[in-house]
This record gives C-alpha cells, sequence and structure tokens, in this order.
C-alpha cells in the first residue's frame, strides 16, 4: 500500500462520513439522529486531519495536525454512547447531567492535549521517524493517554452491549436494522486494537480510521436498505407497549414473537413463557380467543392473503373479540402476523342494555315489570343484588318494591329522602357510587345488618326532569367495586325504565283517572287555601310589627319632644336634670333603632358572620373581668362553672359576646339585689349529634309558661320586664335566637315562676 491510496482511502471515508451525518442531521424526530451526525461529523473531522498529517512535512506540521484530530477524537465515544442509548429505547430516560459528563470529559481530555508541553502526561516524548518510506510521528504515549483510550474502550463497549441488547429483542426489519448497526460497531475496534498492537500495512498507520469509515458504510446500508433512523424500536415501545388492545406478532409458522403487557396480562403469562410458543398453545387457556382465531385463521401463502385486517364476527358471549393482520415486507411477501385482542364488554353491555328495554315493552303489569328491572339490571351490571324503590307522591319518601337476591326482604322499607343510596339519589336526581357501604356516614339504618354487599350504585328514575323512584344495584365483598361506565351504563338504563314504568303506571291508573284528578283539585285547594292563611298571617304579623314599632317609637321621641320644650321654657336650675333625661331616651331611642338594624340584617342574611375558631370559655372569662364591677355595682352574686378542656367552635366571636351581654343583661336587671347569677359552659351531646352550650342562669323571678311561648318574639316585654320599669326594646332576645340560628344552632329557655330562669345558647362542636 502507498501513500496515494492511504489519502484516497481516507478521503473516501471522510467523505461518506460526512454525507451520513448530514442525512441523519436532518432527520431530528429520529431517536439518536443528533448524536449519529455528531459521531459522522467527529470521524469527518478526524479522517481529514489524519490525512494532513500524512501529506504534511515537517515534524511540527504533523504534530499541529495530530493534535487537531484530538477535537474529533474526543467526540466519538460520547456521540457513539448517546446514539446507542437512544436506539436501545432510552430516548427519554438519558438525564442531562449524563450527557453533560460526556461533553466535561472530552473538554478535559482536550485540556490535557493543549497542556502537554507543562506535564508532558499525554505525550511523553515525540520525534519524527525516518527510517520509513514515509515519515510519520513516533510517538510514546504518556498515562493520560491510555487513560483516554481506557475510557474511549469502555464507552465503545457500553454501546455495542446496547447494541446487543436491542438486537436480541427486536424483531422482522428491526432485526436486520440491528444486527447491521450492531455489526458496524466492531470495524473500529479492530482499527484500534491493529494500530496500540502494531500489527499495520505501513509503519504509524492507524486503521481505526478504515475501521470508521467502514462504520459509516454498514449504517449506510442501514439508512438506504433497512430505513435506519426511520423503523426505530422506540416507536413500538411508545406505540405498542402502551395500548389498551393486546398485541400478539406470530412468526410464518404461527409461534410468538412478541406479546406487548395488554395481551400477557389477559393470557397470565411471562414475556419468557410466551415467547417460541405456538399460539394455539399460548391461547389454550382461553377457548374464547381460542375459537375466535381459529375461525379467523389463514393460510400463511402470499396468494390466499390479501393485505388488510381480517374482522371476525361478534360473538355475544365473548367479553374480547380477535384480528388478524398479516405483516407484509416491501415486497408484499408475508413475514408474519399480528393478533389483535380487543376488549369488547363495554360494546357488548350496550347491546344487551337496548336488548333488555326492548323486551320491557312488551310488559305492561306494573309489579312484574318492576321486578324485571332490577332482575336485569343486577344481571347487566354483573351485580349480587338490587333493589327498586318509588317516591311516594306528595312527600318526601321513597318506599321499596322490589327487593332482589338480599339477605333481608326490604320490600315496604319507607326510606326519607337523604338517607342511603336511594334516599341521597331521590334526593339530588343524580346517580351514586358507594364502593364502601359499611363505612358510609349517609347509610340506611335498615341496611346495618345487611352483609351480602360492600358497593351500592343507584340511579333515578326520572320523569319530567324529576325523580320518580331509584334503582340500585349492589356488588359483593369479593367483587371489584363500580366504576364510571358503570354508573353511565345505568343511568341510560333508569332513563329508559322510568319512561317503561311511567307509561306502565299511566295505563294502571287510567281507570282512576277521574277521581284521582278530584283528589289533586282537593289537595291544590287545600294548598291555596293554606297559602292564603299563610298570607294572611304574614299581613297579621306586618301589622303587629308596624304598631309594636310605632308605639316604641312613639314614647322616646314624645319625651324628647317634651324636655326640649321644658329645656326652653323651664328653669334654669332644672336644666341638667332634663338634659340627663334626653340623653337617657336618645339612648333608648338609638339602641333601638341600633336592634332594629342588626334584627334586620340577620333577616336578611346581610349581617356577615366571620367565622373563626373560638374558645367560649376564654371569651365568657374575658367578659366576666371587664363587667365584673357592673355586677358587683347591681348587688348580685355571681358565679362562672366553666367546663375543662371545652372544645373549640366554629363561630363569629363578636357575635357570641353580643348574645352573653343580652342575656346576663337580663339577667342583672331582672334578679333582685343579693340573687346568684351563673355562667356554665359545658359539652353535651343531643340528637347524637355534639354541642357546646353556654347557659346564664338566675335565681329571679322566672317566666310563665304563657309567656314562655312568646318571650323569643320581637318587641316582646314579659310581666317582670314591664313591672321593673327598666328600659329596653323587646328585641334582645330575637337577635340572641337570629344569631344562634346563622351558626346552625339554637336557644332555649328552662323557666319557672318564683325559681328562676336558664337560657342556653347552642352551638356545633
Amino acid at each position: 500500500m502507498n501513500l496515494g491510496s492511504v489519502i484516497f482511502l481516507l478521503i473516501l471515508s471522510s467523505a461518506l462520513s460526512l454525507f451520513v451525518g448530514v442525512v441523519a442531521w436532518r432527520r431530528p424526530l429520529a431517536p439518536g439522529s443528533r448524536p449519529f451526525a455528531i459521531l459522522m461529523f467527529a470521524v469527518t473531522w478526524w479522517t481529514i486531519l489524519y490525512a494532513l498529517e500524512w501529506l504534511l512535512p515537517g515534524m511540527e506540521q504533523k504534530l499541529w495536525a495530530a493534535r487537531l484530530e484530538y477535537l474529533g477524537i474526543v467526540l466519538v465515544p460520547g456521540a457513539w454512547l448517546l446514539f446507542t442509548l437512544r436506539q436501545a429505547g432510552f430516548n427519554r430516560r438519558v438525564p442531562n447531567l449524563f450527557a453533560a459528563a460526556l461533553v466535561l470529559a472530552a473538554i478535559l481530555s482536550l485540556l490535557a492535549i493543549a497542556t502537554n508541553d507543562w506535564h508532558r502526561l499525554f505525550y511523553i516524548q515525540v520525534q519524527l521517524d525516518t527510517n520509513t518510506p514515509y515519515p510519520m510521528l513516533d510517538i510514546e504515549y504518556g498515562p493520560l493517554f491510555y487513560a483516554l483510550i481506557a475510557y474511549t474502550y469502555l464507552l465503545l463497549l457500553a454501546g455495542a452491549l446496547l447494541l446487543g441488547w436491542r438486537f436480541i429483542r427486536a424483531s422482522g426489519d428491526h432485526r436486520w436494522q440491528a444486527a447491521v448497526v450492531l455489526l458496524s460497531a466492531f470495524p473500529p475496534w479492530i482499527g484500534s486494537f491493529l494500530y496500540l498492537t502494531g500489527v499495520q500495512p505501513l509503519p504509524h498507520l492507524d486503521l481505526t480510521t478504515f475501521g470508521l469509515a467502514l462504520t459509516g458504510i454498514l449504517n449506510m446500508a442501514a439508512l438506504f436498505r433497512f430505513r435506519f433512523l426511520d423503523l426505530v424500536p422506540v416507536a413500538r415501545d411508545m406505540v405498542i407497549e402502551n395500548l389498551a388492545d393486546g398485541i400478539i406478532v406470530l412468526d410464518p409458522l404461527d409461534r410468538v414473537v412478541d406479546a406487548n403487557p395488554t395481551a400477557r396480562r389477559l393470557l397470565s403469562v411471562t414475556p419468557a413463557a410466551i415467547v417460541g410458543r405456538a399460539v394455539t398453545e399460548v391461547l389454550a387457556a382461553r377457548p374464547d380467543l381460542l375459537q375466535q382465531y381459529q375461525q379467523a385463521s389463514v393460510p400463511a401463502r402470499p396468494d390466499a392473503v390479501a393485505p388488510g385486517s381480517v374482522s371476525l364476527p361478534v360473538i355475544p358471549t365473548f367479553t374480547h373479540e380477535v384480528r388478524l393482520t398479516p405483516l407484509l415486507n416491501m415486497r408484499q411477501q408475508i413475514r408474519g402476523r399480528v393478533l389483535v385482542i380487543h376488549d369488547i364488554s363495554e360494546r357488548r353491555r350496550l347491546a344487551s342494555l337496548y336488548t333488555t328495554l326492548f323486551a320491557m315493552t312488551r310488559t305492561t303489569d306494573l309489579s312484574s315489570l318492576l321486578k324485571l328491572l332490577v332482575e336485569q339490571a343486577t344481571n347487566l351490571l354483573d351485580a349480587s343484588s338490587g333493589d327498586l324503590y318509588l317516591c311516594q307522591p306528595g312527600s318526601r319518601q321513597l318506599q321499596c318494591l322490589v327487593s332482589y337476591r338480599t339477605e333481608q326482604d326490604f320490600t315496604g322499607l319507607v326510606l326519607p329522602f337523604g338517607e342511603g343510596v336511594a334516599g341521597m339519589v331521590a334526593a339530588t336526581a343524580k346517580p351514586l357510587i358507594v364502593n364502601d357501604y359499611p363505612a358510609w356516614e349517609h347509610r340506611a339504618a335498615a341496611y346495618a345488618s345487611e352483609h351480602s354487599f360492600r358497593a351500592a350504585m343507584g340511579a333515578p328514575l326520572l320523569w319530567q326532569g324529576q325523580a320518580t323512584g331509584v334503582i340500585n344495584v349492589m356488588r359483593s365483598a369479593d367483587q371489584a367495586g363500580f366504576t364510571d361506565f358503570d354508573v353511565q351504563t345505568l343511568t341510560i338504563f333508569a332513563s329508559q325504565a322510568a319512561v317503561v314504568v311511567e307509561n306502565a303506571r299511566l295505563l294502571d291508573t287510567t281507570q282512576h283517572y277521574a277521581s284521582e284528578l278530584e283528589q289533586r283539585v282537593s289537595e291544590r285547594t287545600a294548598a291555596l287555601r293554606a297559602a292564603n292563611i299563610k298570607l294572611q298571617e304574614l299581613d297579621t304579623m306586618k301589622n303587629e310589627f308596624v304598631s309594636n314599632i310605632s308605639h316604641e317609637l312613639r314614647t322616646p321621641l314624645a319625651n324628647i319632644k317634651l324636655y326640649l320644650r321644658l329645656l326652653e321654657t323651664g328653669r334654669a336650675e332644672k336644666q341638667p336634670q332634663y338634659l340627663a333625661t334626653l340623653h337617657k331616651e336618645s339612648a333608648l331611642l338609638q339602641t333601638l333603632i341600633e336592634d332594629l338594624l342588626d334584627l334586620s340584617r340577620l333577616d336578611m342574611k346581610k349581617a356577615p358572620a366571620n367565622l373563626a375558631t373560638a374558645d367560649l370559655n376564654e371569651l365568657v372569662q374575658s367578659w366576666v373581668n371587664h363587667r365584673a364591677g357592673l355586677i358587683a355595682e347591681r348587688g348580685h352574686r355571681w358565679e362562672t362553672d366553666l367546663q375543662p378542656d371545652l372544645p373549640t367552635v366554629n363561630a363569629d366571636a363578636h357575635r357570641l359576646i353580643q348574645v352573653l351581654t343580652n342575656l346576663l343583661t337580663n339577667a342583672i336587671y331582672y334578679t333582685p339585689p343579693g340573687g346568684l347569677i351563673q355562667i356554665i359552659t359545658r359539652r353535651q351531646v343531643d340528637d347524637d349529634k355534639p354541642w357546646v352550650t353556654l347557659s346564664v342562669r338566675d335565681n329571679g323571678p322566672g317566666i310563665s309558661a304563657e309567656e314562655q311561648a312568646a318571650v323569643f318574639g320581637r318587641f316582646f316585654r314579659g310581666a317582670a320586664g314591664r313591672a321593673s320599669q327598666r328600659p329596653g326594646t323587646g328585641l334582645g332576645l330575637a337577635i340572641c335566637q337570629e344569631i344562634a340560628q346563622i351558626h346552625g344552632g339554637r336557644l332555649t329557655l328552662e323557666s319557672s315562676v318564683g325559681h328562676g330562669s336558664t337560657f342556653t345558647f347552642w352551638l356545633p362542636a
């Protein structure tokens, strides 16, 4: 081999590498295209500079070219590894930090070469060997050079192993493609090994560049013959592996080549247990799939198979259908077949749904129809039991008319709206799923001892926008819970069943139409009469309110006018007395107006409640500390009985102080001097609900039973209030009651004449 041949081969390999790199760079969407293009560009640079090293005459020029070669050499191992990682399917799993580390290694290598004159760790000694036909550099390499060689070999080996792994997993054209790319990994190894061991056709000739040229040629073959960078295993991983359908790839002898996770899950097999076996053996565990495969199977002859998919007739009892599609190569030759297993359970359920609804239209007897509805719904939803409730006209209750396969017979059971699944569905007119019924807070008490089911689902029977009934289905503990598709199916079933039921009910009540119409007219008349009575009551309440407010305003206004006249005409020494009276009457008038405004805002829900966590004991203690002097001034004794560890409440602290002030002011006014006033807090349970209570107890005159019924009315002042001649508006307790209601609580009274009164403010705990 002469110098001209070497230069020609180097230029040819650089041109091939550049061409392959440009083609790869123009396909950015193909996984690994950019690292592969960088690899080819690096090889192009290396090869061109190596050719210059052979051509340049002096040692300095040759050494200059040799050092510039490393701009390409150091990029080769990193680009190769990134390319093979993406070809092996790690397209999105290579962290940026890893790629940055490869770039950093290349930069460090270049720095070691550039600073070699300082440390002599890369090139120990460089001289020109003139004892050969073509003078070349004779280099004694240092430890950093061999470190770079070890690093390069390690990355090349890792890339080769990745390509080998890809070859093992590939099939069809993928396998040929993987084989060619894997083969292209070996020539650079061989060339580098021969160079380092000194086995060369010419002294100092580095055969690595020729190995890289062969790599370029092989990759060109893969590029044009097997559409390299177009057919990639990553596409298969992203599409086939994530399909909801089962996919099984067969070779021409109908042996399994590959299967996606869905297919393996349907057949309950592992990859190792399925690959290489006959498809009939694999499908033996699923007779339904095997039967369809045998019906769809076609002879594996090119003249007997037309391109396209062979669809099988749907067998109603199957939950999956099988389709076979031939795999053809570019010459339209069969390379195998793809078996697709598609889940048709949803389609089969919908077909069964409409078949059932059609059968129901033939049943006119209401009782038989309701039983058929529950039975069909239970079977349609693969449930263990079911029941059906119809709403009772004129009430918020519904009654069970059918109980199907439950431990207890719930026929005749009446549930209020809001209780149990049926009650909640009737109240909201919306379907409901409860997959853990025993732990559900709204479960019906009547079902507490029913252990035949764990999951329950209900759907309303809607007629003209109103819920006329509810159909429920239940599943036992060993069954899966209900899904969104289940509730969609039951909703469609219930909507159509409602029409059928309503038609049957109308047919059943035709003979009684006249009497029913008369009854409805009577009910409407009664409703109108009740509404009229309610309007009259409201009108009476309005008149009473106007009369009361006129009376309450007239007195302080008259007094103010009187004392203003006295200020003008009376004696001068009386003026301080007149002014004190005017201040008192103005304060009373202001209190009355403020109470009226406060009450109005509470009535109209315009008084915002600034709810926050509040400690009732702290509020009471704070109030007592600030007003202890007022209580003592009145000559009363007082006690606080505050329960320790009292739960906090979610309340408006300002409103709670307002209630406490009103209640204690009344107690102070109506308790004689020396009397006892107690403030008590407790945690109580009433109607199975936890409460926190605040009680104000006195030993005053008490309130009669007749007055207790009206004590929370507006402007009401009892006998004790009128006898005390204390100023007051009669609105304090009404305001307290409104405040209790906006907090979800209530205000109660316990009293007897001569033994005092106890007002209790209840707040949810």
